[in-house]
């Protein structure tokens, strides 16, 4: 999926299904969140940080990429530690 401002909120809506699918509590585990955190992002309709959409996509699986007119980043070597 290419993240762009355009399509946040249904990058977002993929997250909650997967994240509801996987198990709420287990997902904010694996990502090092309360899962209040998520609550408040899907049942409170809050915009969540693109720090917590990575972390979430990358426990979900889901690969992100930016790209702007002339180059594209896959997140994934981006934010490689």
């Amino acid at each position: 999926m290419e993240l762009t401002k355009d399509n946040y909120e249904a990058f977002i809506k993929h997250l909650e299904r997967l994240t509801r699918e996987r198990g709420l509590y287990k997902t904010a585990q694996d990502i090092g969140v309360q899962p209040k955190t998520l609550y408040r992002v899907f049942e409170l309709e809050n915009t969540p940080s693109l720090k917590l959409a990575l972390a979430l996509a990358d426990v979900l699986g889901v690969k992100v990429s930016l790209s702007d007119s002339n180059v594209a980043a896959d997140l994934g070597s981006f934010f490689a530690e």
